[in-house]
């Protein structure tokens, strides 16, 4: 039962999400709590109705701002890449130089 609930705590934490009240998450917590005291469980459960709670008081990013966010996160944080080659650059091989005579 233990692997179960924290690979749902893990991967389907969506599941969980009911705002205001989490009626769901706090009825797994009151379970928890009774019978698997002290397990990852119970950490786990706990840390997810935190992080849920502090996520409703949070006043909402509009959504131009959320996408410039991401699209600064996502950024490399090295120098950008090289432009690419045109496609008639791309398609010819190098011209030898001429010698000299």
């Amino acid at each position: 039962m233990s692997s179960i609930l924290e690979i749902w705590l893990e991967f389907y934490s969506t599941d969980f999400h009911e705002p205001p009240e989490f009626h769901c998450l706090k009825s797994l917590l009151a379970y928890v709590h009774v019978y698997m005291t002290g397990s990852d469980v119970e950490l786990m459960a706990d840390l997810l109705l935190a992080q849920l709670e502090k996520l409703e008081h949070l006043e909402p990013i509009p959504v131009s701002a959320k996408a410039e966010q991401l699209s600064q996160e996502l950024r490399p944080s090295s120098a950008p890449a090289p432009a690419p080659l045109r496609e008639k650059e791309q398609d010819q091989d190098p011209e030898p130089e001429p010698e000299e005579e």
